[in-house]
């Protein structure tokens, strides 16, 4: 008896020494049974008030019903982890990643819960990926503004045409009327005849009528292109949301190359092979980054290969939709990824590129994005004869379950250089 007391006593000062919160409760009732110190200080509520209330109750609303279908599937041989919003006492929302085991507690089935508040990380690894957004952003300033300049010049162009063309007609114009009140009045003269025809010709009317319509099409497609870029732009560098929504990722990849093509118009070119795609639930800022590292690495590798040639290389990319997966493939026709680094292409700060050219975090982002905060995979294979492929498969809604490899290998095959 006296060792059962010396185990419980061991058993609560070890439970109360733990940094993060950590709670029992009933796995039907859900019901708190017994929580720590750390639970109290991040909480806000005191021992009774957590025995007084279920662990749905300091759950966000719309997680709930996903909190009660993942106790349902809980296995006492397998942990589960997530990824959750909790509510504090005094209304704080907290970020939290909760590891559950169930286990017979007081003659019970229970669930034990350890919950990291990692609201502080989050935060901090959201504007480390604005910010590595942003350093993209101004990396591609240059080749935005050309790209936008482009079509700027021949708008500015076709406008002083315009307006020559407004002043040839306006005199032309004054022409005529003087001819019609002359011929209202009889008193048309070689004289006049000559002058007009003079005029006319000084203008190049027919040139004009021919040559106007063309140009205000030209300056309408200008403006256009310039109103395409801006668009992609403001969709890529929006921060997104904190939900995931509906977003269709063939747009998003429309606009990554946008963004890029300036960057990558030089050294390739670019083929799209974009499948039928529904929806895809997500955070889409993310994965806007995601598309554009992968396109700028691609056109790095190729540049890499080619220095001073004055041929192009080839960037392939292709989407497509597989059961519950979309799979998006970006290939290249670069140097690829030495034998000897493919372990360590993911970690963040490595990168093989010279100072002020990368800051060895674009991969490892993506990766994040890709994985962690969506449930995805991100690989990479070889090309033959050389370059590489990068692989995204992401599920369309957030519980989806992964495609089968068989499946998702039989598109990327047909997919890659």
């Amino acid at each position: 008896m006296e060792a059962l007391k010396g185990n419980e006593v061991s058993f609560g000062l070890l439970f109360d020494t733990i940094s993060h919160a950590v709670w029992v409760y009933d796995a039907d009732t859900l019901n708190f049974l017994l929580v720590n110190n750390a639970a109290v200080r991040h909480y806000g509520y005191n021992c009774d008030e957590f025995l007084s209330l279920k662990i749905s109750d300091i759950h966000v609303p719309n997680q709930i019903e996903e909190k009660r279908a993942l106790l349902e599937a809980l296995d006492p041989d397998n942990p589960s982890t997530g990824t959750w919003q909790h509510r504090t006492k005094d209304g704080r929302i907290l970020e939290v990643e909760g590891t559950a085991h169930a286990f017979e507690f007081q003659g019970r089935l229970a669930v034990l819960e350890v919950s990291q508040d990692v609201t502080e990380r989050k935060r901090l690894e959201t504007e480390l990926a604005q910010a590595q957004k942003l350093e993209s952003v101004g990396q591609l300033a240059a080749g935005i503004a050309h790209e936008i300049n482009t079509p700027i010049q021949y708008v500015g162009d076709n406008l002083r045409f315009l307006q020559e063309g407004y002043e040839a007609g306006s005199r032309a114009l004054e022409c005529y009327a003087e001819l019609l009140r002359a011929a209202e009045t009889g008193s048309i003269t070689p004289e006049l005849l000559s002058q007009v025809r003079q005029t006319l010709d000084e203008c190049e009317v027919d040139y004009f009528g021919a040559e106007l319509p063309k140009a205000v099409q030209q300056s309408l497609d200008g403006i256009d292109r310039v109103a395409t870029i801006v668009r992609a732009m403001k969709e890529f560098a929006h921060p997104g949301y904190k939900k995931k929504v509906g977003a269709d990722l063939n747009k998003a990849i429309a606009n990554a190359l946008i963004v890029s093509r300036n960057e990558i118009k030089y050294v390739a070119d670019v083929e799209t092979d974009l499948g039928e795609l529904p929806l895809v639930m997500c955070h889409i800022g993310d994965l806007n980054q995601v598309f554009l590292n992968l396109l700028i690495n691609s056109a790095d590798a190729i540049r890499e290969v080619l220095k001073d040639s004055d041929t192009k290389g080839l960037i392939r990319v292709s989407t497509r939709h597989i059961g519950n997966q979309v799979v998006i493939s970006i290939s290249d026709s670069g140097c690829g990824i030495p034998e000897g680094i493919r372990d360590r292409v993911f970690d963040p700060f490595f990168t093989t590129k010279p100072v002020g050219r990368g800051s060895g975090q674009g991969l490892a982002i993506a990766r994040t994005a890709v994985v962690d905060k969506h449930g995805g995979s991100l690989r990479f294979e070889r090309n033959e004869p050389q370059g590489t492929t990068f692989i995204i498969s992401l599920p369309i809604e957030p519980a989806a379950s992964p495609t089968l490899e068989k499946e998702e290998d039989e598109v990327i095959a047909g997919a890659r250089i």
